[in-house]
């Protein structure tokens, strides 16, 4: 789903060309470069590659300037000789690479992270600020797709999706009612203008203000979090997540510094609030021990979830002796780590933890623990 958006990102840049290079190859570079950094899928099919190598190397190589700017003159070049519509090679290139440029930033605007610079930067970006599908993206762009494609199977196709992700709207139960009706109405203005082959314009500035809010309200769920949890200790990170479809209604996640004691603190900020308007999705980590938790705050935007905690002292030993935790430690920016039997442990990320046990951000390991040489090259992102 989440390339799915990527393509819809593409295809939003193709119809804001010039008339003259709006072309099938020009189509074809846009969308596909758009996708182009996301090779790193194929990870998976190597053998003797785990999960766990997928999660540490996900956003990885194929998601730096380095190695995707190349891909991206490779794939105009291939483009250039298969098509051949008289769109110079040099444009090919420089519209593939422009889609790849959006890729990155489509990337940086979650909170999964990407680290664009490696290998001179290993420093991790978060943009914390947009849903990684966020519904009003799709259903702007997905009518506009429609109504700039000439194949037919490639509108039923788009049609199709359109009218299954209307469907998970209303009957996934992962949408609060209030934001459901608002991505309603906006899914309905798009599919009427759209009707008919029309600018494009208003629909990409439409996502680009959407996208907009998200970044201020972003902002300022992180400003409020910041000052009540100075009680607590030395603010270290915070992160913030929207639920889908709902600038107003965010999932914080904060790393405090108390002595030796690090508290990942979970709340929930409603910047703005009706009856059956925010709704957060697995909000609270299902593996990681959770705790209640309170500090001093007059503002009734904010509701304390609870807190992980661990001590640095135990942290900095499982660190020395594992290596597959040093390895997490290169993706994990709220870390945890659980013993499950001597010298049994699970680790992960509390952003993803969503299901007891081991999941899409947990590994297991026993101690003594011996990766075979295997590293992690990006900077770990939590602040020891």
């Amino acid at each position: 789903m989440d390339n799915l958006t990527h393509t819809l990102i593409g295809g939003a840049y193709f119809s804001l060309l010039p008339k003259r290079l709006r072309t099938k190859s020009a189509f074809v570079s846009a969308t596909i470069a758009s996708n182009l950094p996301d090779i790193d899928v194929l990870l998976r099919a190597i053998p003797g590659k785990t999960h766990f190598d997928y999660l540490i190397h996900h956003r990885g190589y194929t998601h730096t300037f380095l190695l995707a700017l190349p891909f991206a003159f490779a794939l105009a070049w291939m483009i250039h000789r298969w098509m051949k519509d008289q769109v110079p090679k040099l444009t090919l290139t420089l519209i593939s690479i422009g889609a790849v440029f959006l890729h990155f930033f489509a990337d940086y605007w979650n909170d999964y992270g990407i680290h664009p610079f490696s290998p001179f930067w290993n420093q991790w970006f978060y943009g914390d600020s947009i849903f990684i599908v966020e519904p009003y993206l799709w259903f702007t762009l997905l009518p506009m797709i429609v109504s700039i494609i000439i194949s037919k199977p490639a509108k039923r196709t788009f049609q199709f999706i359109f009218v299954l992700a209307f469907g998970l709207l209303w009957f996934s139960d992962a949408v609060a009612l209030v934001p459901a009706i608002a991505l309603t109405v906006t899914a309905i203005f798009w599919s009427i203008y759209f009707y008919r082959p029309r600018k494009t314009w208003p629909a990409v500035v439409f996502c680009a203000a959407v996208i907009g809010l998200f970044f201020v309200n972003s902002h300022q769920v992180r400003n409020l979090i910041r000052a009540p949890l100075t009680q607590a200790g030395q603010v270290l990170d915070i992160e913030s997540a929207p639920a889908p479809g709902n600038a107003f209604c965010w999932r914080s996640i904060a790393h405090v510094r108390n002595g030796d004691q690090n508290l990942i603190v979970f709340s929930q900020v409603t910047l703005w609030s009706l009856p059956l308007s925010c709704k957060l999705a697995r909000s609270t980590p299902q593996t990681a021990p959770f705790h209640a938790f309170t500090v001093e705050t007059n503002d009734p935007r904010i509701n304390w979830l609870g807190v992980h905690f661990f001590k640095q002292s135990e942290f900095d030993s499982l660190a020395e002796r594992s290596c597959t935790f040093r390895r997490l430690l290169g993706f994990a920016r709220f870390p945890f780590f659980k013993k499950t039997g001597p010298d049994q442990y699970v680790a992960g990320d509390l952003r993803y933890d969503r299901e007891p046990g081991s999941g899409f951000s947990e590994v297991e390991f026993a101690l003594p623990d011996d990766c075979g040489g295997k590293t992690s090259p990006w900077n770990p992102p939590f602040k020891r």
